[in-house]
């Protein structure tokens, strides 16, 4: 009953249990920007663990909604046949490019001390948006879903790669250095993005809540998974050997230029 309850749709024919993640992933957002008004000043492992295990949890679950919520009304019409439509199209595009100057607006109002056009979460989350539609022509066939997933995941990973590459170009390109390599920058973020969507529409296929229930329980024990092999590939004792000039787990942290 509790599986049956946890894909139940709602009056408005929303998912709850998105409802339900998308409130973690903003209680864990609040506590990481309020927690220096209600933590000791003093940066010891304590509160650094806390504010690094909200950001590198909260943040990044915010991208996978994005993702994983654009194909659940689009898919199941798809895959029976339907043509992408020039109304849909315009529809993603009209969201993804309000997020952004969403962003902008929100550096011009709050953030007056910094250039109202350098990137930020918000521009990210729209250019993903903006990013997801492509893939979405051909997502219908199950080896393009494949292929999206393991595309995703190399981009990410050639970010981790080429990770000293890109600290020694930006000094010498400030400008897009701050549009594109700031706080959550498009590349690697938008991996996520395209890791919902390629998940997000296979839940949208399955057709009964047994299914859904047991795709989401399965979904659940891999996340828990990747996020315990997280925890302890960036435990402090795994990485104080990466600390000793650049400060606790600067080789592991999220690149924000």
């Amino acid at each position: 009953m509790a599986a049956r309850a946890s894909v139940e749709r709602g009056s408005a024919d929303r998912l709850r249990f998105l409802d339900a993640v998308r409130g973690f992933a903003l209680l864990l957002m609040i506590a990481n920007h309020t927690g220096r008004w209600w933590q000791d000043g003093a940066m010891g492992w304590p509160r650094y663990n806390m504010i690094y295990a909200t950001m590198a949890v909260g943040a990044p679950l915010f991208l996978f909604l994005v993702g994983f919520c654009l194909p659940l009304s689009f898919a199941p019409r798809r895959q029976a046949g339907a043509p992408v439509s020039v109304g849909v199209a315009a529809k993603f595009l009209q969201r993804g490019a309000k997020l952004i100057l969403a962003g902008w607006a929100l550096n011009l109002v709050v953030f007056r001390d910094e250039p109202f056009w350098e990137g930020g979460v918000l521009q990210t989350i729209g250019l993903g948006i903006i990013l997801a539609l492509p893939p979405m022509l051909l997502l219908h066939r199950r080896a393009a879903r494949y292929l999206l997933v393991a595309f995703a995941l190399g981009f990410f990973a050639l970010f981790s790669v080429l990770y000293p590459s890109i600290t020694t170009w930006l000094p010498d390109h400030r400008v897009l250095g701050r549009i594109f390599f700031f706080e959550f920058p498009p590349w690697p973020w938008i991996s996520i993005v395209w890791i919902g969507l390629a998940l997000g529409w296979v839940f949208a296929l399955q057709d009964t809540t047994e299914r859904r229930a047991r795709y989401l329980a399965r979904m659940t024990v891999a996340g828990l998974a990747c996020l315990a092999v997280f925890a302890i590939w960036d435990s402090p004792s795994s990485a104080i050997s990466s600390s000793t000039t650049t400060g606790p787990r600067a080789g592991s942290r999220a690149f924000c230029a």
